[in-house]
């Protein structure tokens, strides 16, 4: 019997003891934990950039003076704005005005006579130009407001810059 607790008390000399095995197994899950971080932070660094997705771009149905309000202009109120002038005047060009400048507009009339009339001046006697816009110009005669807009086919240009 003596031998046998001899043999007993060595084979738990040869066991690890508790806090040996505690710190092997905090050991290894440190290690485990680190492996982890190390391919997490390696992915984030190394791993493709998604590319970013195509915006659609579409065209905004609706009247443009939704935008007046935007950039601080106001609208002209369409009860002040009648039908399209009845004389022969074609818009040709113009040149929208600032705070401090006043717009021009060059329009061409009916015997082939092109004219640069700058706000406020009459383009013929009896029909002044109050406005220019973008895509219109405002006038007046006797007191009654036309309009005189860009053709249909100038409509579809670009922008100018």
């Amino acid at each position: 019997m003596n031998q046998s607790c001899l043999q007993a008390n060595t084979a738990l000399r040869n066991l690890p003891s508790a806090q040996t095995v505690l710190v092997v197994l905090l050991s290894s899950a440190a290690l485990i934990l680190l492996c982890l971080v190390l391919a997490w932070w390696t992915w984030v660094w190394f791993s493709p950039r998604p590319e970013a997705p195509a915006v659609l771009v579409t065209e905004i149905a609706g009247p443009p003076d939704l935008a007046y309000n935007l950039f601080g202009a106001q609208a002209m109120p369409v009860s002040a704005i009648s039908n399209p002038t009845g004389m022969a005047i074609q818009l040709l060009g113009s040149v929208v005005g600032t705070a401090k400048q006043k717009g021009y507009a060059v329009v061409m009339l009916e015997p082939r006579q092109v004219l640069a009339v700058q706000e406020g001046e009459e383009i013929v006697p009896g029909l002044r130009l109050v406005k220019v816009s973008v895509d219109q110009i405002i006038m007046e005669r006797a007191g009654s407001r036309e309009t005189l807009s860009w053709p249909k086919s100038r409509a579809n240009l670009a922008a100018p810059f």
